[in-house]
């Protein structure tokens, strides 16, 4: 799980600047990109899945009202947020 910046109002092009970014940080990681999975917001375009598409990812889109399927996604990123951060100071950040 890659943590990125914070907005208050994101929209597609920060989202999709914030892909170029992980995609960079993970290839100076060296670390392959095999799927990505996101709900079906619009800042989600196609330029934003062209970005991990270009990288040779998978995406995967969460399913019309699939509230289960994000109670899943919500415990991962809850589970990262908490193995990753050492400081509970540095907790409001990672949002």
């Amino acid at each position: 799980m890659i943590l990125s910046a914070c907005t208050y109002e994101p929209d597609s092009a920060w989202v999709c600047q914030q892909a170029r970014n992980a995609c960079m940080e993970l290839q100076d990681l060296e670390l392959p990109i095999s799927a990505i999975i996101h709900d079906r917001d619009s800042k989600f375009t196609s330029d934003f899945d062209a970005v991990f598409r270009g990288e040779g990812a998978t995406v995967v889109l969460t399913p019309y009202r699939s509230p289960q399927a994000k109670a899943y996604a919500t415990d991962c990123s809850s589970f990262g947020r908490l193995s990753t951060i050492p400081s509970p100071a540095l907790a409001p950040a990672a949002c």
